[in-house]
Parts: structure tokens; sequence; C-alpha cells
């Protein structure tokens, strides 16, 4: 028998649709053919999430759940120190260090490459998206990839998949385009869908030659 609920008292809910970081327990035969990036070293459970989502697949997460988690030490990327390769010598590098120009004279540094780019977008956005800073009107629209660029500029993430589902994005005017390693489905025709403010940046990343590769330029559309 159900406890009786007195008017204007709200029923408390074990589960909620929402998207979840952190910790997660997986439906494996609903969510095989959804691909989960191992080479990420930050932000992976949203990326995840936000592609289940656009999978059709449905994301919930406990309003109320305990877990004793066993404290490990080592591992994961802050046990990646940023230094560069002469390690002789002692050099302070800061995020806007962290790519450079192809063939351009620059500190070797002795970290991966994927988390070298997290870092960079996520502590240089507001000089890469400057019309997208503190203006939730204007925000970067993200393809097939979720990437954190900080606290103050705001990101709307699309997947470029056939019968994907995706927030309505009409009436929205984007200030940045971010695509990292973008799928297949990426084409001219899809990106004409979505309007862009003049002097929109826009930033891609891809692979080649075992390196990443990072094409920044203008748009006025």
């Amino acid at each position: 028998m159900l406890p009786t609920i007195e008017p204007g008292i709200k029923r408390w809910e074990p589960f909620s649709r929402g998207h979840v970081h952190d910790f997660l327990f997986l439906n494996v035969d609903r969510s095989q053919n959804i691909q989960y990036d191992q080479n990420r070293f930050t932000c992976h459970d949203v990326d995840f999430t936000l592609r289940l989502h656009s999978a059709g697949l449905l994301v919930c997460k406990f309003n109320n759940f305990s877990v004793m988690k066993k404290q490990i030490a080592i591992g994961g990327y802050r046990t990646f120190i940023i230094k560069t390769k002469m390690t002789d010598v002692s050099t302070s590098v800061g995020p806007s260090q962290y790519i450079c120009a192809p063939d351009s004279k620059h500190l070797f540094l002795a970290s991966p490459a994927q988390l070298l780019l997290e870092k960079y977008l996520q502590h240089t956005s507001q000089k890469l998206f400057p019309l997208s800073t503190k203006n939730y009107t204007h925000p970067v629209l993200s393809v097939d990839c979720y990437l954190n660029l900080g606290p103050e500029v705001t990101v709307c993430f699309v997947s470029s998949r056939p019968h994907c589902v995706n927030i309505n994005t009409a009436g929205l005017l984007f200030s940045g385009l971010l695509l990292c390693f973008p799928d297949t489905f990426v084409t001219s025709g899809f990106l004409k869908k979505f309007t862009f403010l003049k002097g929109t940046a826009a930033d891609i990343k891809k692979q080649e030659n075992a390196a990443l590769k990072t094409i920044r330029c203008t748009s006025n559309l």
C-alpha cells in the first residue's frame, strides 16, 4: 500500500531525467553501439552521456544514492605533470604554451597531446571565443564531442549522426564552432543548418600523422 501524500507536498522520486557524471551504471546491451572515447582525460563522462542522449537512450540519475569508494592515490590525468622534456631545466609552462603553430620554435612538453589540448581549451577559451564569453545567448557549437571550455563560455552540443536526438537550435545565434575529431557526417550541408554570427571563430582538431593538428579560422557567415 502506497503512503498517502498530503496536498502541497511534493512526492520524492528515486530517479529523475538528467545527465550524470563521475559514476555510471551502464546497460551494456543498449549502449554497446555508443562510442566511448578512451583517449580523453577530462569530462569523458559528460561527453559519453551526451552521446547516449543523442542516440535516443534514456539517461537517469539517482536522487539519493550512497556508495563507498576506494581512495586511489595514483592514476588519472592528475598524475601528469606538464613539464618540458629537458628535465634538467626548471621551466614554468603556462596553458597558453600548450599549443603552438607548426614548425615554430617551441618547448617540447613531456605530456600526452590530448591532455595538452583539453587543458589549453579549458584555460584559453575566452581568448579563442570572445563573443561567447559571459554571453549565454550566443554559445559555442560543439559537434560530436564535448570539451570543457571553462565556466564562462557556454557550449551547445549536437550530434551529426543520422536519426540522432538534438535540442532545438532554432533562433540561436552561435558565436563559435568547435570540431574536435568530427564524424564523417559533418559536411557543409550539415553546418548550414545552424546560424552563426559574423566573425564566428572556428576551431578544428584532427588527427594527422600520429599528431594533433589544429586549424583555427574566423568565418564571416
